[in-house]
């Protein structure tokens, strides 16, 4: 297997339900099912197939972002409460 073949098979490893879509994809290909009798029947499966890959990879993609979001501002609400000022203010004037 090729060092491009075998960086793409890992990276979808991590990807279970693209490599599911890219399988499906294949299963399309190769007229798996016998289903695809003209070319007609091959786009719209093709076209199905390549929608919910695009809903599912930005879904991923949208709560990986607001994860790295969430996480920042965590870091950064820590890093305030921390840097807190320990008393009440300014000083005291005397008359």
């Amino acid at each position: 297997m090729s060092k491009k073949l075998l960086s793409i098979t890992k990276r979808l490893e991590k990807f279970p339900h693209l490599a599911a879509r890219m399988e499906a994809l294949l299963d399309i290909a190769e007229n798996t099912y016998g289903d695809c009798e003209l070319a007609n029947d091959a786009e719209r499966k093709i076209i199905e197939e390549l929608n919910k890959m695009g809903q599912q990879i930005l879904t991923g993609w949208g709560e990986k972002q607001e994860a790295k979001k969430r996480k920042k501002c965590e870091e950064d609400t820590k890093s305030i409460k921390h840097n807190k000022k320990k008393h009440g203010g300014g000083q005291h004037l005397e008359k």
